[in-house]
């Protein structure tokens, strides 16, 4: 048996923070309808992922700052740019040169944080990705709760909670369209109670 992240199915697509991100703690998504078979679905712009990648897109990370310039994007430089120098955006800085983390590696690494974004089945994080093998990652996990803080990431992700809702619609729709909850189902076999997170 695996940990709750290996145990939950989850469909992640990650809409790093140069298009469709958001932050660190808007209010709470509203919980997945609940399907005949126990098992929920739901699409939401992720506290977590919005975190992680705006520092990273901070520490340069190549990655995490390509695409098309937008409104939003300009309002997510402008508001943390200030913060260039935070010790987790230095500490990203550092895991890329010594440990290679970047592309998928944060973002395993933002999965594994909960609501207050203490990180859960730290031990897991290496067994999933070797990049993770040694690294503090309580320590790195304690320099994004203060980057959160210190630079009121949840007062951004509140101001800009009517462009994530029209991202999510959009989303919803289009995955909605496509049915994956069936091909999960065809392909690994039903779960009862999984939970599916885009």
């Amino acid at each position: 048996g695996g940990s709750r992240y290996c145990r939950d199915v989850r469909a992640v697509i990650l809409a790093v923070m140069i298009g469709c991100n958001p932050g660190s703690k808007a209010p709470p998504p509203p919980p997945p309808p609940a399907a005949a078979s126990g098992v929920h679905s739901d699409v939401h712009v992720d506290r977590r992922v919005e975190l992680v990648s705006i520092v990273c897109a901070l520490a340069g990370f190549k990655e995490y700052t390509h695409g098309q310039v937008n409104p939003y994007r300009t309002e997510v430089v402008t508001a943390f740019r200030p913060f260039l120098d935070h010790p987790a955006v230095a500490m990203a800085r550092q895991l890329r040169a010594d440990n290679g983390i970047g592309y998928d590696a944060p973002m395993i690494f933002a999965v594994h944080l909960d609501d207050h974004l203490q990180l859960r089945d730290a031990a897991e994080l290496a067994t999933l990705d070797a990049r993770w093998q040694g690294v503090d990652v309580e320590a790195y996990a304690a320099a994004l709760r203060d980057f959160a803080k210190a630079s009121k990431l949840d007062e951004f992700l509140a101001a800009h909670r009517d462009h994530y809702k029209q991202i999510e619609d959009a989303l919803r729709a289009a995955v909605d369209a496509e049915h994956p909850i069936e091909w999960f189902d065809a392909t690994f076999g039903k779960r009862e109670h999984a939970t599916y997170t885009v």
